[in-house]
């Protein structure tokens, strides 16, 4: 006897003829209800058992792991570590390159300024950025100034006039 084709089922999917009965099927993905006609899709992230680092995303049939902003995923495929841009790209930076979460930037060494390309320094002109105010000769420092004179003169106390 096809029980499902007589009987008033009520399988939301799929009704399965069993031994003098029916019984109603869920597809792949799906749990069936306590009310043993209907079907839930499945919350593969809700049993807390993914193991996801991060993030638990649920799929059709399954789940995957997601990682946060500045990270990827392992090839465990459910642990995350920091995305590290400068040995990843390779930037081009003159001096340091400095991790981000979202990328990377480019960094001077005390005493250099970074040009505009954004990845080479200039060493700081602290003589030609300022009015230093040596009476004869301005030497920079890593971070600062000094003043000096010419051959013949002496530096006075003030440390800007040569006499």
């Amino acid at each position: 006897v096809d029980y499902c084709a007589t009987e008033d089922h009520g399988c939301e999917h799929e009704c399965v003829n069993a031994d003098g009965s029916y019984f109603c099927r869920c597809p792949k993905g799906f749990a069936l209800n306590s009310d043993k006609k209907t079907c839930t899709k499945i919350d593969y992230c809700a049993s807390l058992r993914h193991g996801c680092q991060h993030e638990c995303v649920n799929t059709d049939y399954s789940y995957s792991c997601r990682c946060l902003k500045g990270f990827t995923l392992n090839p465990d495929q459910k642990t995350c570590r920091r995305i590290n841009y400068c040995a990843l790209n390779k930037p081009g930076c003159e001096h340091e390159c400095i991790n981000t979460e979202e990328g990377y930037y480019c960094r001077c060494r005390r005493g250099y300024t970074l040009d505009p390309n954004g990845k080479t320094c200039s060493r700081v002109d602290h003589c030609a950025e300022q009015d230093h105010g040596c009476e004869q000769l301005c030497l920079n420092t890593e971070e600062s100034f000094l003043c000096q004179c010419s051959e013949g003169f002496l530096i006075n106390e003030d440390l800007k006039t040569c006499s």
